[in-house]
């Protein structure tokens, strides 16, 4: 007995049949023409949904169990090497050169973070001499970074698999111990959120999603990142290798994405070049 033709799988161009890619644990649905009913239809996508959002819950879960036993056992560490000069012992937190923004001054130093010592001056100003909420702010901070690194590679790749692994990697790998278990140093792991978020937002507006927006909002997640530590200078390198390899973008649209995030990087690397000099002059007088 032949199958009622609302329940036929369409084909796709190439003559493979239409998976859905929202649950790819899932065995492959089929894709109802268009005198399936409606009902049956909002039911499909329910049902699709539901899994979906209990897939990301458990990565979400696992994640979290995993970076607790990571770093767990160094919740109760004391402070350590260069958190007494820039927290316990450093009485020019709060002041305007701590914070870099007396640039009327005209005082040059040897590098630009103020969004770095602005969280400094945050978390001590909460935590004050308590090791402990340095280190569970400086893990969550980790914590929200795997989520989105598990996002931005699940985005692009479109494989949870090898997105829930790199994530796993990321988070248990040894060198991000500083991001956890140095008090002064949160703006670590807040820079490694904030150019996640840049690289998500550049994608989206590379692929036509509220263009405008996307790349307003990557602009302003890149310079957070950028106000953290002169290292994101390589963002674009990073964000050029995503849209090329990644998402199959031409040159030229390559090239449109990357004017707004070189020029900002051009901009600091001159300023940052004044200041070397102000600061190399001062040495020979």
């Amino acid at each position: 007995m032949p199958r009622p033709s609302g329940f036929l799988r369409r084909n796709s161009p190439a003559g493979t049949s239409e998976c859905d890619e929202i649950n790819e644990s899932v065995s492959c649905l089929p894709a109802f023409d268009d005198r399936m009913p409606t009902g049956l239809i909002s039911r499909k996508q329910a049902i699709q949904k539901v899994l979906k959002d209990k897939e990301n819950l458990w990565i979400a879960l696992l994640l979290a169990g995993l970076c607790l036993i990571t770093y767990g056992n160094s919740l109760h560490n004391d402070f350590l090497m260069d958190d007494y000069p820039m927290l316990i012992k450093n009485q020019q937190i709060g002041d305007p050169s701590f914070l870099q923004l007396n640039i009327g001054a005209h005082q040059h130093q040897k590098y630009f973070r103020p969004v770095s010592h602005l969280l400094i001056l945050i978390t001590y100003s909460v935590f004050g001499e308590n090791p402990i909420g340095y280190h569970v702010f400086n893990l969550s901070l980790l914590y929200l970074a795997c989520l989105l690194l598990f996002a931005l590679i699940a985005m692009t790749l479109k494989n949870k698999e090898i997105a829930f692994l790199t994530s796993i990697f990321f988070c248990a790998h040894p060198i991000n111990g500083i991001l956890v278990n140095y008090k002064n140093a949160p703006s670590y792991a807040l820079l490694v959120v904030a150019a996640i978020l840049a690289l998500i937002h550049f994608v989206q507006a590379g692929r036509g999603r509220d263009p405008v927006v996307n790349r307003g909002l990557g602009m302003i997640w890149m310079l957070i990142a950028l106000l953290c530590h002169e290292l994101v200078i390589a963002f674009p390198f990073y964000l050029a290798s995503i849209l090329w390899f990644l998402e199959n973008k031409s040159v030229k649209n390559v090239l449109k994405e990357l004017t707004l995030p070189v020029a900002v990087m051009v901009l600091y690397l001159y300023s940052s070049l004044l200041d070397l000099l102000w600061v190399f002059k001062g040495y020979l007088a």
